[in-house]
């Protein structure tokens, strides 16, 4: 089983780093983790913002996507992939703990029975 995970932000947080560190820190316990942020305009490549959440990304191999939301009812979204992220080695223990820490029992159950452990 590989699990990914995403970290989202909206516009007023997007290039904040606490959002690239938060992604850093899921990275720990899955293979592959993603920061996702809401961007509305072209200028984010001229950002000191945007370019030390790209350097602290390709520093831990932290996907990157942009997205924005095409309509007002935001029921359409257009996503755009930055950085694709790298194949991570979490820890069993470690991958187990975050499992734990986001499922309910039924939720946890079926991830049992979909790996053929229950």
């Amino acid at each position: 089983m590989e699990l990914t995970t995403f970290e989202v932000k909206k516009a007023s947080d997007a290039l904040s780093p606490y959002g690239i560190f938060e992604a850093v820190s899921h990275s720990k316990a899955a293979h592959y983790s993603y920061y996702c942020f809401e961007w509305l305009d072209e200028s984010l490549e001229e950002r000191a913002e945007y370019q030390r959440i790209l350097q602290e990304a390709s520093i831990h191999g932290i996907g990157l996507v942009r997205f924005r939301f095409a309509d007002e009812k935001k029921s359409v979204v257009n996503v755009k992939e930055l950085l694709e992220p790298r194949l991570l080695s979490p820890q069993p223990y470690a991958l187990n703990e975050f499992i734990d820490s986001f499922f309910d029992d039924a939720a946890k159950r079926k991830i049992l029975r979909r790996t053929g452990n229950l």
